[in-house]
């Protein structure tokens, strides 16, 4: 499973606190706008949220029935940032 970073305001705040620390050549590559492996597919439980750290950002990913009658894939992969936007908890609890 492939998960790609891309949430704005993370990127936002991950940029302006190493504005000031780089100085190598690889100052111009964006590390949050593309796709990293982070788990084996068999790994991720069905229906049971699971925490995930990327680049020091927690991710709630979880298997989950499509919902599809005529598809070939009866499961897909869900990630979402793991914080509740009403009450900011981590969905990765499944409360």
């Amino acid at each position: 499973f492939l998960l790609k970073v891309m949430s704005k305001d993370v990127q936002t705040s991950l940029n302006s606190e190493t504005e000031n620390l780089r100085s190598s050549p690889f100052d111009k590559f964006d590390y949050m706008d593309h796709w990293y492996p982070v788990a084996w597919l068999r790994d991720i439980p069905f229906k049971k949220p699971t925490k995930i750290t990327v680049f020091d950002v927690d991710y709630v990913v979880s298997r989950v029935d499509n919902g599809k009658v005529d598809s070939d894939e009866e499961e897909e992969v869900i990630a979402v940032v793991d914080r509740c936007p009403h009450k900011s908890a981590a969905l990765s609890e499944g409360r």
